[in-house]
């Protein structure tokens, strides 16, 4: 009863913050033949995605004003519930919402087993997504940037924590959720945004291509992400920002429509102060924009669109340390939180996890061989999904970074399945597969119902380990982090004795759960290679000079190398341990 009750409270502050944004998009994007062809579902998560960019937008002038506040985030949100409700009663008026829902109707009863399928993955991958925090990357500066703004009301630099000068328009989200005291929900904002992606991406399918290749690109894509909808990483909000950004560019200029590329910049400015890496996408922005735009005025709009959501980050950098891209280009600005050790340190980790994408994303390639028999839209596409690929390939070549060409990509490896499997009827002298399998199953009534079950049977195999996931209580929620936080019991011990200032070696990884201000890390000011090889009168020294009174170290990585030199008892003093952990305290 008490992860139901969980799972309803969660539910419920995800869908007061999607009317909310759904409210604000709705002043943004008004309905228009441009885009109309892409159906009411890409519309629909248009304006979720363009209202979470004004969302995110005011949140960060809120920071900068010093006044991200319990109640500045909730007077946002009451005013987009209010649009909400304005745009609810005009629709009523015009009777679209009547007209949408039969069509919806009519869409989930002429296709039930995609239907059901698309809903069996959704379910899942919001539930996996409450499970507390503890990601690598999230619990190391995700989530504590995230608190730090909350807790200060403002976008405070926090130097101890690594990226301390990266854009963080989508952690503000985050940020907005530890106001109000819920650290799970940051999850359901990153899912939600993948969700958003799915649901515009179905659109964008099945206006370029038809219903079955819609649906399949949207189950291939969400299961390329399931995994990253279970944090709060950036990957699927840069993904979301990009992916409507640029179809609203290219619809806006090829259908004669400026507002919607006015729309489709500030998405885009929205994913540069997301992650860096979006900076690569823009020389094929700057491109669209030279070969179709001629007036002067109009340069204008779209320079302060682009730059209206992104701009505080690289101007706040550029005055503070010389580099607008801190700490990236050290070379070239010169280096001022990371050294070239860093930087070097930094490149062999990408080399390290260097990878591919999925393998079904491959089957991409399928529709591109034969890209001379498609529209005009989707040439464009491809030609997004060749220059994304190029330019990963050359610069990161970790697939986490060729998130944002997903969706396109599942889109081309959906219609490179549908093209295989048409092929191989025709081969075998086959009557036309859609008539064969998809009439057929649409006009048997028994056939169609029967496909309902699928959600069931599916549900009943991977609830019980998605359940488990789900911590509703304090006590579940520390036995299930123990053994995912390495120093998660010395950090409840910090938090009852706040006295200890620390310096950690080797748990960077747990920072979320560790108090404010810990030191240590594998790059900046604190970084390990400038710990590691001293003595122990030297290391304590170095912890006072930090103002810091206690070390945390880990027994996995480098632990022994500290505590095995000669006079390391007379310097520190063991506090708390535990089977990956020591606290000391230095005399």
């Amino acid at each position: 009863m008490t992860k139901l009750l969980f799972i309803l409270q969660h539910t419920a502050l995800l869908s007061i913050f999607l009317l909310s944004t759904y409210g604000l998009g709705a002043r943004l994007v008004k309905s228009n033949k441009s885009i109309e062809h892409l159906g009411t579902g890409f519309i629909i998560s248009l304006k979720l995605c363009c209202g979470m960019g004004i969302f995110i937008t005011v949140l960060q002038f809120l920071g900068i004003l010093e006044n991200l506040k319990l109640w500045s985030v909730s007077t946002l949100l009451c005013v987009g519930l209010c649009f909400f409700i304005l745009e609810l009663k005009q629709n009523i008026k015009k009777q679209t919402i009547e007209s949408s829902l039969k069509a919806l109707q009519h869409k989930i009863t002429q296709h039930p087993l995609s239907t059901t399928l698309v809903l069996v993955f959704l379910i899942i991958t919001i539930l996996k997504a409450l499970a507390p925090p503890n990601a690598w990357d999230e619990v190391m500066y995700h989530l504590p940037h995230a608190r730090e703004w909350a807790n200060a009301g403002a976008l405070t630099i926090n130097k101890w924590l690594r990226y301390p000068y990266f854009p963080y328009n989508f952690d503000l989200l985050y940020a907005a959720s530890l106001v109000f005291g819920y650290d799970v929900l940051p999850h359901l904002l990153h899912a939600s945004a993948g969700m958003v992606t799915v649901l515009g991406l179905y659109g964008l399918g099945r206006s370029l291509f038809n219903h079955n290749v819609a649906s399949l690109a949207a189950i291939i894509f969400i299961s390329t992400i399931n995994g990253l909808a279970q944090t709060a990483y950036v990957e699927l909000g840069l993904t979301m920002f990009l992916f409507f950004g640029f179809i609203c560019v290219y619809q806006g200029y090829w259908n004669g429509n400026f507002r919607f590329v006015l729309i489709g910049m500030f998405l885009i400015g929205l994913a540069v102060g997301t992650k860096y890496q979006s900076l690569f996408y823009i020389p094929l922005l700057a491109g669209i924009v030279l070969f179709k735009e001629r007036k002067i005025k109009n340069y204008a709009a779209l320079t302060v669109a682009f730059l209206l959501p992104c701009s505080y980050w690289y101007i706040r950098n550029y005055i503070l340390t010389g580099n607008p891209v801190e700490p990236l280009a050290g070379t070239i600005f010169g280096y001022y939180s990371w050294n070239e050790f860093d930087m070097q340190l930094q490149i062999a980790d990408l080399k390290r996890v260097a990878d591919w994408p999925p393998p079904i994303l491959w089957l991409s390639i399928i529709p591109l061989l034969f890209l001379k028999r498609f529209s005009l839209s989707t040439k464009a596409i491809a030609f997004f999904c060749i220059y994304g690929f190029i330019t990963w390939y050359f610069t990161s070549h970790y697939s986490r970074y060729l998130i944002p060409v997903y969706p396109f990509m599942s889109l081309f490896a959906a219609q490179g399945i549908w093209m295989a499997l048409h092929m191989i009827h025709i081969r075998t002298k086959q009557t036309n597969f859609k008539r064969i399998y998809l009439q057929r199953f649409t006009k048997n009534q028994k056939l169609k119902y029967a496909a309902y079950p699928v959600i069931l049977i599916a549900l009943l195999i991977f609830m019980p380990k998605t359940l488990s996931k789900i911590q509703a209580d304090g006590a579940s929620r520390g036995d299930f982090l123990k053994d995912k936080i390495y120093s998660y019991h010395i950090g409840v011990f910090l938090r009852a004795h706040p006295e200890y200032r620390l310096v950690q070696i080797g748990l960077e990884s747990d920072l979320y759960y560790l108090p404010s201000g810990t030191i240590g890390d594998v790059f900046g000011e604190g970084r390990y290679q400038n710990l590691l090889g001293l003595s122990s009168s030297q290391l304590a020294n170095k912890i006072k000079s930090f103002g810091a009174n206690a070390l945390l170290i880990s027994n996995k990585r480098g632990g022994e190398l500290i505590t095995s030199q000669p006079e390391f008892n007379r310097y520190f003093t063991l506090v708390n341990s535990t089977d990956y952990a020591q606290l000391y305290s230095v005399k």
